[in-house]
């Protein structure tokens, strides 16, 4: 007997998205987001680091970058966070130029409960203007005990394992059965979701199990995502995951972390070029997260026709256009005769070529299915 999609959905509470409207705008929802409180004691200010907007007291991590990035372009964002993050981000976006764009939401990942208050924020939402679409932009931080980094695999804790997997696992699912209503029975004519997780998804690192065993879990559940989804909803669906390397969140710049981290490189078989000093972080060439959010906006305003002519606004993507295709010389690509840029073309544009001292990746065709990105400033192999 078949799966039946329909009656597994039957609980799924899917109401505001009835009302999607072909002539509405998109709206992206960002998981994960948070801010630390920056202090010289215990961090050190490098150029990669991504502070809150007209306010360096407050470090941001991967994902909120993503959603200030989308609403300076005018893309409306629903950003979840904890509900420990709540009041912070909620003070924060007050003074934010661009805060109309953006509505918050407290809630836990790891449960169900989360998607019906997104329901119901977009049901509010939607009366204000119509929504056209969701896309979804997917984080989710894993938490180890950082005074204790690169722990040898006998000294791991199984069960602390174990319980990180299933909550990523249930985080996945429901967000999958979501996005499945929508495609099935909501109005979404197509469904776009980018995840972060990194480059240990697919590489081993040694000293890292807990940490690379979690990511690995989650890439294989987006890469089956990909297939099942076409296969029951019979619409295009493109699931990107970002693989990106070491990302400046503050992570290392702990002296001892960042020696565990330097000493341990060697047996992974990545070693740091000879131009990287241990002790001066500056000298690192990570990751900032403004760097993420550049991929995620590039990648969701090109990939839809409607956002051509916002994204031919930028002097960066022009800069990338007249680059060519897979970084040769040639002239500006032209648009098609209805004035869009053609989706063939997009995915041929080559990522940052501007910035030929790391090796980027290139962004992916809009194609159907799973497509992962791995971006590696510090010269990794997958």
């Amino acid at each position: 007997m078949l799966f039946n999609l329909d009656e597994h959905l039957e609980s799924q509470a899917i109401s505001a998205t009835q009302s999607l409207s072909p002539t509405g705008t998109p709206v992206t929802v960002v998981t994960g987001a948070s801010v630390t409180q920056f202090n010289e004691r215990e961090f050190i200010k490098t150029k990669n680091k991504a502070f809150f907007p007209g306010n360096e007291e407050w470090l941001m991590n991967v994902s909120l970058p993503c959603a200030l990035a989308l609403a300076e372009r005018g893309r409306r964002a629903v950003v979840q966070c904890c509900a420990s993050q709540f009041t912070k981000l909620q003070t924060l976006l007050k003074s934010y130029e661009h805060a109309d764009k953006i509505q918050l939401l407290s809630g836990d990942l790891g449960e169900a409960d989360w998607l019906s208050a997104l329901d119901e924020t977009l049901k509010n939402w939607g009366y204000e203007e119509p929504i056209s679409r969701l896309d979804f932009i997917l984080y989710e931080s894993y938490t180890t005990d950082i005074q204790k980094p690169f722990v040898p695999t006998w000294l791991e804790n199984p069960e602390s394992i174990g319980k990180s997997i299933q909550r990523r696992v249930a985080f996945f699912q429901h967000v999958s059965n979501y996005c499945y209503a929508l495609l099935r029975s909501g109005g979404q004519p197509e469904l776009r979701v980018l995840a972060i997780t990194a480059l240990a998804s697919f590489r081993s690192v040694s000293y890292l199990f807990a940490d690379s065993a979690h990511k690995a879990v989650s890439s294989k559940f987006l890469q089956t995502w990909g297939i099942e989804a076409l296969e029951h909803t019979k619409k295009p669906v493109s699931i990107v995951e970002l693989c990106p390397g070491v990302v400046d969140t503050g992570l290392y710049d702990p002296p001892h972390i960042r020696q565990a981290a330097w000493s341990k490189a060697s047996y992974s078989g990545f070693p740091f070029s000879s131009g990287v000093s241990a002790e001066d972080l500056t000298s690192w060439p990570m990751l900032s997260p403004w760097d993420i959010a550049e991929i995620t906006r590039c990648y969701l305003l090109a990939s839809f026709c409607e956002d051509a002519d916002t994204l031919l606004e930028s002097e960066h993507i022009r800069s990338l256009m007249t680059a060519g295709r897979a970084g040769s010389p040639s002239e500006e690509l032209p648009l098609d005769v209805s004035g869009e840029l053609p989706l063939d073309v997009i995915g041929e544009l080559p990522l940052y070529a501007s910035y030929p001292r790391y090796p980027w990746g290139r962004l992916p065709a809009p194609h159907r299915g799973y497509t992962p990105v791995f971006i590696t400033p510090l010269g990794q192999r997958v």
